[in-house]
């Protein structure tokens, strides 16, 4: 329950300078990278690739426990105008034009997913990354 009224306050903050300061209160960032089924299975990682400085809040923390059994970053479900799409971060990322969100993204993909099982996340980027 604690958990789902944290992310009901991350939807409510105004800024991203606020929502900066709510992921630095907390003891560790875990709770963000959880997958919650009210978040279509995603986590919050994911749903904020389309902003650098959370990326860095987020994957910068020295408090992260990173687990290479449990994968941050896959594929995911987006309502977009009533239209579902089956985007991922990388997507999201490169779409806004988040340069250094990709970085943070990729390096962790490297350091902690490194699998072939992985590499569909830039089957269709892979030019935009060139």
């Amino acid at each position: 329950m604690k958990e789902l009224i944290l992310i009901q306050s991350v939807f409510m903050c105004k800024s991203t300078q606020a929502i900066i300061e709510l992921i630095n209160i907390q003891p560790g960032p875990d709770i963000f990278f959880k997958s919650f089924m009210e978040l279509d299975q995603a986590n919050m990682v994911q749903i904020m690739a389309f902003d650098s400085p959370m990326i860095g809040a987020l994957l910068g923390n020295k408090n992260a426990k990173f687990n290479s059994q449990f994968p941050l970053f896959y594929k995911m479900r987006q309502n977009l105008d009533g239209e579902i799409q089956i985007l991922t971060p990388i997507k999201i990322a490169i779409k806004h034009n988040q340069i250094r969100a990709l970085n943070l993204m990729v390096d962790y993909m490297v350091e902690h997913q490194n699998s072939f099982a992985f590499s569909f996340m830039f089957t269709d980027v892979f030019i935009d990354l060139m």
